[in-house]
């Protein structure tokens, strides 16, 4: 019953965290947008690269999240 209560548990999380790793795809697309139509201007470039360091940031911890899911879920079993 807990082992079955736990594969529920961490195949939510394991969903969510596929969701967020969508969603920062999504803004790394977006700050290159912005940065292919900032046209030379320093401050919309400056907000495009922020973007994007940002959803790499999120993107980086989404990876290591999914990687602690990984290693709960293979040892406890699942």
């Amino acid at each position: 019953q807990a082992n079955f209560i736990w594969k529920i548990v961490l195949n939510i999380v394991d969903d969510m965290f596929q969701i967020v790793g969508y969603i920062v795809t999504g803004y790394i697309m977006y700050g290159g947008f912005l940065m292919m139509s900032s046209v030379g201007s320093p401050e919309k470039a400056a907000r495009a690269q922020k973007t994007m360091l940002s959803a790499v940031v999120g993107l980086v911890v989404t990876i290591a999240a999914i990687a602690v899911v990984n290693l709960t879920s293979s040892r406890i079993g699942m």
